[in-house]
């Protein structure tokens, strides 16, 4: 949680500030952008396997239950393809195999997180659009090696 405007290496990022954005930049990781109008608190969170893997959201610092929750452009169960080691993990439950690969489910892994802190079900909100298989022109890195990054950003 921050006070005041900088530009901060992180994966995940809250204000209470007025006058701020909050940007997270990916490629195929999630973001996932928050916002409490009531309580006047916005965040940003850049969630991939790793982070996820690593309980990213279990440090969320408030109760979710007046929160909104936009899930945007990023890999999804069709093409997040990650490694046999993550089914020792606590990811396990979030992984499919489909011809010997293993790939995870980051929408229902943030759902099931995020609704356990509290979160409304119909505060959820999913673009639905995978960076790498939507046939539109995202950015993803593991489609194209793009140095590039997209930029997904909440201000108030």
């Amino acid at each position: 949680t921050i006070e005041e405007p900088s530009q901060y290496s992180c994966d995940g990022i809250f204000t209470k500030g007025t006058g701020h954005a909050l940007v997270v930049k990916t490629a195929d990781c999630l973001p996932l952008i928050f916002s409490d109008s009531s309580k006047g608190i916005i965040g940003v969170v850049h969630m991939g396997w790793c982070g996820a893997r690593d309980s990213i959201l279990n440090n969320i610092p408030y109760d979710l239950s007046s929160f909104k929750v936009l899930a945007g452009v990023g890999l999804r169960r069709c093409c997040y393809e990650v490694g046999e080691e993550l089914l020792d993990s606590s990811l396990a439950g979030y992984l499919s195999k489909k011809d010997s690969k293993f790939y995870f489910d980051p929408i229902g892994f943030a759902e099931d997180k995020l609704y356990s802190q509290g979160l409304v079900h119909e505060n959820f909100f999913d673009l639905g659009v995978c960076s790498f298989c939507s046939g539109q022109k995202h950015l993803s890195y593991r489609k194209t090696k793009t140095k590039k990054r997209m930029l997904s950003f909440i201000f108030r």
